[in-house]
Parts: C-alpha cells; sequence; structure tokens
C-alpha cells in the first residue's frame, strides 16, 4: 500500500497523553495526535526520528498525526488504523491465507452474535472470522504483543475460541517494522493474552504473523513470520 500522503520529518520530545504527543517540527515544538493505544514507550523516546501526516480536515484538534517512527534497524509504523486496511487488501489479493485456502470475499467491521470482528470471510464451503493485531514492540529477535495489557484483546480471543467449533476464526498478526524473526506472545506485560492466545490455537483458532516492509513511500508485505506460543 502506497502511502497518499508525503510522510513529514520531525524530531519527538514526548507523550502527554495516550494519544497526543509534542515534536520539534521545523524549529517550533507542537502537538500531535498518536493513533495508537499502545504505551510505545521503546519507540516514542526524546529525540527519535519521526514522521508526521498532515490532516485535511480543517475542524480536527491536531493538524499532524504522527504516523512513523525510524528504529536503529527499521521504520516502524505507528498509526494503528492502517494495518487494517493493509490486513484487507492482503486478504483480497490472497497474498495472505490465514487458513492456507482462498478467500472469495471479505467483508470489514462484521457482527456475529454480541462480538464485532476485524474481517468476516466467506470461502467456498465456510463462513470465517479473522481479528488483526499491529505489533510494534520488538526484543532482541521476537516481535512481541501487546505492548500495554489488552482485556479487550483477550475478550476477543474468547469469542473467536467459542465460534471456531462453527466457523473458520484467525488472528492476524502484523509485525509493522522488519527487524524481528519470530513472533511470540508478550507473557510478561499480559499473561492472560498469552494464556487466552494458547487456549485459541489448542481449540483450532489459527494464529497467524506476517512482516511487513517500510520506506517512505509505503507499507509492503514481507513474509509470514514463525509464531511461538
Amino acid at each position: 500500500m502506497e502511502f497518499n500522503f508525503t510522510p513529514i520529518p520531525a524530531v519527538f520530545c514526548k507523550k502527554l497523553n495516550r494519544f497526543v504527543g509534542e515534536v520539534v517540527l521545523k524549529g517550533e515544538k507542537v502537538l500531535v495526535h498518536i493513533p495508537n493505544s499502545g504505551r510505545l514507550a521503546e519507540i516514542l523516546t526524546e529525540g527519535r526520528l519521526v514522521y508526521l501526516r498532515e490532516g485535511k480536515n480543517p475542524g480536527r484538534k491536531y493538524q499532524y498525526d504522527l504516523v512513523l517512527a525510524q528504529m536503529p534497524e527499521s521504520l516502524v509504523l505507528v498509526d494503528s488504523l492502517l494495518p487494517n486496511k493493509i490486513a484487507q487488501g492482503l486478504l483480497e489479493k490472497g497474498i495472505i491465507k490465514p487458513f492456507s485456502r482462498e478467500i472469495d470475499q471479505v467483508v470489514a467491521e462484521q457482527t456475529k452474535g454480541q462480538s464485532r470482528f476485524d474481517f468476516k470471510v466467506q470461502l467456498r464451503d465456510k463462513t470465517g472470522f479473522i481479528e488483526v493485531k499491529s505489533v510494534t514492540l520488538v526484543e532482541g529477535k521476537y516481535a512481541l504483543f501487546p505492548d500495554a495489557p489488552t482485556p479487550r484483546g483477550v475478550r476477543h480471543l474468547e469469542e473467536l475460541r467459542a465460534l471456531s467449533s462453527q466457523y473458520l476464526t484467525a488472528v492476524v498478526f502484523l509485525i509493522c517494522r522488519e527487524d524481528a524473526k519470530v513472533f511470540k506472545p508478550n507473557d510478561k506485560c499480559d499473561p492472560y493474552f498469552a494464556s487466552a492466545l494458547k487456549k485459541a490455537a489448542m481449540a483450532g483458532v489459527y494464529i497467524k504473523a506476517y512482516r511487513l516492509k517500510l520506506d517512505l513511500k509505503g507499507v509492503y508485505f514481507d513474509r509470514e513470520m514463525e509464531v511461538v506460543l
């Protein structure tokens, strides 16, 4: 997916709260929106080179969104809204196949019972439900999720596990940087999520991880990654 904007370089100063940060842009301190609910403590550090997207809506509170951060060995996609768009394109084009079968139809944001899932997919003989999680934290060779406790993420896994006897179900982790070789749940940060992921896998939920490549022009599919539970 090529960006429909030109990334604007800035220098990160500090987070003011979960979704607002301060950067230096063209010599001036500016407040920016951070479109990510994670902590990003290892990424958004003082002095970090980041890249912004200028908003087009004149009524918005902050003029810029923080989209990318430059780590020593890789750019990182900070915007957690883009991975779902990327995943939809990869599913529709058959580039990723979490069920190892061709998907005929992909529909975003679908409700089943009391649950809402990122994607409902139709295969030739079966219906499937997919949740997508964007991964930004890397330690050594490991991509880790989550970087903050996520009761919502645990609930998603429990819901998929409950559906797995009747439907195809999958969790797709999109690794939003290039410097990881293996994915595993971050059990030190959220042991409940790690436990729920293992139980989901045992119940038949497909657990898949795919690495993305990034540059200042866009985000591209790289390869499937090993998953260690």
